[in-house]
């Protein structure tokens, strides 16, 4: 079976629910003072330029730093493997 996916949009959705899973969950209601909504939007205008589930992770780990908050990490999801560089430089 194959499955075509758009990228952009799931990185679009998970770039969301990130968001709402720390709006939701927070253990502080008031966000430490932090306009979550704010943050959310700041950060979303970056999603057209995340070429990989790196730059993803990255961009959510930004927003999520706004809340100044210890034990709050990113991670997962399909990361690209670099390719191989097969030349070996040598020094003269």
């Amino acid at each position: 079976m194959e499955v075509l996916i758009d990228n952009k949009a799931e990185w679009k959705q998970i770039y969301n629910e990130a968001w709402r899973q720390m709006r939701d969950f927070f253990y502080d209601p008031n966000m430490h003072g932090v306009d979550w909504k704010k943050m959310h939007d700041k950060y979303a205008e970056l999603l057209p330029y995340v070429n990989n589930r790196n730059d993803l992770n990255f961009l959510i780990g930004e927003m999520i730093g706004e809340l100044s908050i210890g034990h709050a990490y990113t991670g997962g999801g399909d990361k690209p493997t670099p390719e191989k560089n097969l030349y070996r430089l040598t020094w003269c």
